[in-house]
Parts: C-alpha cells; sequence; structure tokens
C-alpha cells in the first residue's frame, strides 16, 4: 500500500518499491475484500494525525490532491468498532471517483493508538479527533458524515466546527440522546433473537463465542439475507472493544443533541434504512424534523446499513 504522513506543508506520499510487489497487493486486496462488501481497485492513502491524547490512524479513498478539496471523514459505528466496520463496502469505490473519502480509527481502536491510558471516550474528545484529522488533511472544509453511533460524532463535530462544515450526512445515525425510550428495538422484531442472545454465554477470549453472537446481532440488522452473509463472511474477525463501548456508552448519558439541531444552519442528508430494526426510521424523521432544511432519504430495501445493501442508489442520492 502506499503510506501517506500528513506533515504542515501537505502529504508525504512514498510507494512501494516495485511495480510488481504493488500487482501483488492489489491481487490480494481483490481477493479478500470481493463482494458487497468491496471491490476496492486502488491502493489506500494512509496515515497518522497526531493529538495529545491518541495518534489518529485513517485511510483515504480516492484522491485528495489539494487544501482547496473538500472530502468526506466519515465516523463509522460502534461504539467499539474499527474503521473496518464500513469502510469496505461497495459504495465507497464509486463514490471517492467524485469526492475523496477519510476513514478513521477512533480512539484506542484499530490502528488508532492512545498516547494517554487515562484518555477520555467522550463524545467531545471525539470531535476533537475530527478536529484534528482535519488540521492534519491540511483542509479547511469537510462533509462530515457519520454511520450509527458515528452519527452523534458528526452532530457533535457539526455544532462545534460549522465554520469547517460545509454539509452534513447521518446514516442511520443514532438517537441525539440515548436516555429516551427507543421506539422500534430490537426487542420489539426479534424477541427470539435477543432472548437466545441474553440467555448465551459470552466469552470475549473464545472467537467461536464472539463469531456467535456477532452473527446473531447481524441477523437483525439487515433487509436482504444474501447482503447479510456477504457483509459477515468480510467482516469476521472484527471486534467490537467492550471496554471502550462500555465507557462512550456512559458518557453519552449526559449527553442531549437535540437543542443544537434546533438552531443548525448545516446543509443536512438524513438517510435511514427504511427496514432498520436496530435504529428505527422514526429517529431519522424525527431528527429531519429538528434540522431545518435538511433533507431525508428512505432506501426501501436496507436495513441498519443502507451502503451496503443498496450502494448504487446510497451513490446516487448521498453525492
Amino acid at each position: 500500500m502506499c503510506r501517506l504522513r500528513a506533515t504542515d506543508e501537505g502529504f508525504d506520499i512514498s510507494t512501494v518499491k516495485t511495480a510488481k510487489k504493488l500487482k501483488r497487493v492489489l491481487l490480494l486486496l481483490s481477493i479478500s475484500l470481493s463482494g458487497p462488501l468491496s471491490a476496492q481497485t486502488h491502493p489506500l492513502k494512509t496515515g497518522i494525525a497526531h493529538s495529545t491524547d491518541v495518534d489518529i490512524s485513517f485511510e483515504i479513498h480516492g484522491s485528495l490532491r489539494s487544501k482547496t478539496e473538500v472530502p468526506i471523514i466519515f465516523a463509522n459505528g460502534g461504539p467499539g468498532f474499527p474503521l473496518q466496520i464500513t469502510s469496505r463496502a461497495e459504495a465507497w469505490e464509486e463514490f471517492s471517483k467524485q469526492r475523496p473519502i477519510v476513514f478513521y480509527d477512533q480512539r484506542g481502536l484499530g490502528a488508532s493508538r492512545l498516547l494517554n491510558p487515562d484518555a477520555p471516550q467522550t463524545l467531545d474528545a471525539q470531535v476533537a479527533d475530527v478536529e484534528a484529522l482535519r488540521k492534519s488533511l491540511g483542509v479547511e472544509k469537510i462533509v462530515i458524515a457519520g454511520h450509527s453511533w458515528g452519527g452523534n460524532i458528526a452532530m457533535g463535530y457539526a455544532e462545534a466546527y460549522p465554520q469547517h462544515v460545509e454539509k452534513m450526512i447521518l446514516v442511520d445515525s443514532a438517537r441525539p440522546n440515548w436516555n429516551e425510550e427507543s421506539i422500534g428495538t430490537l426487542d420489539s422484531f426479534f424477541p427470539d433473537t435477543m432472548e437466545q442472545s441474553r440467555s448465551a454465554k459470552k466469552n470475549d477470549d473464545d472467537p467461536k463465542s464472539w463469531d456467535e453472537e456477532y452473527s446473531r446481532h447481524l441477523s437483525m440488522l439487515f433487509y436482504s439475507e444474501e447482503n447479510r452473509r456477504a457483509f459477515e463472511a468480510q467482516a469476521k474477525g472484527i471486534r467490537l472493544d467492550r471496554k471502550i463501548n462500555a465507557a462512550n456508552a456512559e458518557s453519552m448519558k449526559t449527553v442531549n443533541q437535540w437543542p443544537q439541531l434546533q438552531t443548525m444552519k448545516i446543509p443536512t442528508l438524513v438517510i435511514t434504512g427504511r427496514f432498520d430494526a436496530n435504529i428505527p426510521p422514526s429517529t431519522a424523521w424525527k431528527i429531519h424534523k429538528a434540522i431545518a432544511g435538511s433533507k431525508f432519504v428512505a432506501f426501501s430495501k436496507s436495513g441498519h446499513f443502507p451502503f451496503v445493501e443498496e450502494p448504487d442508489h446510497f451513490v446516487a442520492v448521498s453525492s
């Protein structure tokens, strides 16, 4: 792969030593990431954005050629999953031809190494990481996007740094206030699966236990069984960091983002899967109604991952 290091002057890119090695890397990528979860045909540019608490690892899909470009910074869901949980979707390959997309590992996850072991896992800290990433990219404006829990990060960044946001895209975003009672939860649609999950023995050190639990959870998140199976196969081995998940969830108990949405003047696209039982369309609809001038789009054949289940439509709507 290409390695990209952010500097004060811009990007310092070093390529692989030989064309033969590059060809081998691309071949491996095409084999390992084939199917609906991605056809990434170009080597990714990767880099590190430095902050006080963490070295933030990121990857760029597409070409970020100048400081005048406006890339998308995409915050994935979780909390507690690395960037691969969403960054390998087929939609991004096509999307990145039009605009560069930057995915990053949230603090303490994947390759984002904590420099301070006591670094906070709060929404404010997550927002500060996005700002550190923007500065490292050397761009003035971004499109801030978030999926699921990443929607909270996107909304938080848009409030804190509106001068740097050209547009916001929320994809099946989590509730702006996690203390609210959820309507249409997984228990409502999948009582049998949820009971199995609660009664199952869970052992984080046992790969089989984790894979069984992960499979149960994914079975409730997709409209298409075929798409679910493809996603599960490609996402095998990805692990949720339960400690970071719990820390972020605890911090969200004191957060209420509804008031800020009612005064927000940033162009916003609110996307939901019509059959998202995890975060129901009613949540997206309420967010849309709270943000004046926002656009609401429901994907008719999607659950929690519209960019996986309807990639062509997702690119057309979001571009």
